[in-house]
């Protein structure tokens, strides 16, 4: 199988962490605090561009992404969240 040559980094802001963490379905399952989450999803990130693949950062907002999983039948968690970015990088 082949490498994608880019891929979707669901990323959220600091702002919106908390009510994020509140209203995925796996949100227990995210770091209590946001800068253990953005250095951990942050060393991932140059793991994944070492690997020599471009890692877009797609911004998850609360509302667009809640009303996102609501028209696509999915629930608000991690396979979600891919699918979201996954479906960005396809628009742009």
């Amino acid at each position: 199988m082949d490498r994608p040559r880019s891929v979707g980094l669901p990323w959220y802001a600091p702002e919106h962490y908390e009510a994020l963490r509140a209203g995925l379905a796996d949100g227990g399952k995210l770091p209590p605090e946001y800068e253990t989450w953005r250095n951990a999803t942050e060393q991932m990130e140059r793991e994944v561009q070492r690997s020599g693949v471009e890692v877009m950062r797609v911004p998850i907002e609360p509302d667009a992404f809640g009303a996102w999983c609501e028209e696509s039948g999915l629930p608000r968690d991690a396979a979600a969240r891919a699918r979201y970015a996954a479906a960005a990088l396809a628009t742009d």
